[in-house]
């Protein structure tokens, strides 16, 4: 069988064998031998081709793409009013930074960063929402771990508010304009009975599983994750078409984190 044709001389390395080799033509399997391998040559050319074709595109893509964005309370109480982004480059984090960027960079210098844990090592930074876009306000670039979500936070946000105030009487009004009531009695009731039974279920389940060892808590998020952000944050100062060109002052980088996430 013919092996190891380069894909460059495939036709010539067929012509040279037909012509030194004729009596070998009348062989069937010769010439099968032959168009196999040169099929397997072509296919080969054609994935090559297809993961050049993979790696520009995602080169393409390595620089920072907003995708989404959003002012929270304002912009902060500090001297830049910030934003809270969503990048399409780093689906798995939430950019919090001064508004018009390049601008303030351009005035003060490049500016300090700052990589996010959240408490109880959740994979969502809503519950500091707030608070790093006061940080960022004051001249910061945070990266919290958690993907931009906008649904979610307002999901998330919407459950918090109605189990917090149970019993209120009055209404509470969502950053996007969306008025929250408490929960009505039968909400109550029906929470209620529900946690119940899942405290039933957790109790007989215990019991079964006594003698075993306890399970290893499972957290969606680990502290690795806080350098690869901040390897991002790095490749994109560096990506002369990067939103964060020359914005990023990487001598001065604070981890920053609450409970399971400050731990």
């Amino acid at each position: 069988m013919i092996k190891n044709i380069s894909p460059g001389c495939i036709f010539v390395d067929i012509l040279y064998f037909c012509k030194s080799h004729p009596d070998c033509l009348r062989s069937s399997q010769v010439v099968m031998d032959m168009f196999t391998c040169f099929i397997s040559k072509i296919i080969d050319m054609k994935k090559l081709m297809m993961t050049a074709i993979l790696v520009a595109t995602c080169l393409g893509m390595m620089n920072a793409q907003t995708a989404q964005k959003q002012v929270v309370e304002e912009g902060g109480t500090g001297p830049f009013k910030s934003e809270v982004v969503g990048d399409a480059s780093c689906p798995g984090f939430t950019v919090y930074r001064p508004q018009n960027l390049k601008e303030v960079v351009a005035k003060h210098g490049a500016l300090p960063v700052i990589v996010y844990a959240n408490g109880a090592c959740f994979n969502n930074n809503v519950e500091m929402r707030l608070l790093l876009s006061e940080v960022a306000s004051y001249g910061y670039v945070a990266a919290a771990i958690g993907p931009y979500d906008e649904a979610d936070v307002m999901a998330q946000w919407r459950g918090v508010l109605r189990s917090a105030y149970p019993e209120t009487k009055g209404e509470v009004v969502m950053a996007n304009g969306e008025k929250i009531l408490p929960l009505t009695p039968d909400e109550i009731k029906a929470r209620q009975e529900e946690q119940a039974k899942q405290r039933e279920a957790a109790a007989k389940k215990a019991k079964k599983t006594k003698k075993q060892q306890p399970a290893v808590p499972q957290f969606r998020t680990y502290p690795k994750m806080l350098l690869e952000v901040l390897d991002w944050l790095t490749d994109q100062n560096a990506a002369s078409g990067s939103e964060y060109y020359h914005c990023l002052d990487l001598d001065h980088v604070a981890a920053m984190g609450q409970s399971c996430g400050g731990a």
